[in-house]
């Protein structure tokens, strides 16, 4: 948003962005700018929901639901938390696996972290 305002003031955008870094005024005024903006996206995004003829309908349903109701279980992610408590002791036991070396009928035994034929 910066760029295009310093173009039309013919200023440079370093200049620009230091005056509102200092600016109260001007920073309400950007995040006032903001706000409009996400206003139309939020319309535009309620049309296409609205709309089922639309042919982008099936995808602003799928962002919106995925984006704003994680609480009724949807979304890509699933969150899990886990609180545990652990005492005593752990012990590390080496792991070991056989890898079949490429199909050339040899096995490779893996233990402890270093390879042995």
């Amino acid at each position: 948003m910066l760029a295009p305002a310093a173009r039309a003031l013919s200023v440079s955008i370093t200049w620009l962005r230091y005056k509102v870094e200092h600016s109260p005024t001007l920073q309400r005024a950007i995040q006032e700018e903001r706000d409009g903006l996400k206003d139309v996206a939020e319309l535009g995004l309620a049309n296409l929901v609205a709309d089922p003829t639309h042919p982008k309908h099936f995808d602003a349903l799928k962002f919106y639901l995925m984006t704003q109701a994680q609480a009724r279980g949807y979304g890509e992610r699933s969150k899990l938390e886990v609180e545990q408590t652990i005492t005593g002791s752990v012990e590390i036991v080496p792991a070991v696996a056989q890898i079949p070396d490429n199909g050339r009928g040899q096995l490779r035994l893996v233990s402890g972290g270093e390879g042995e034929e």
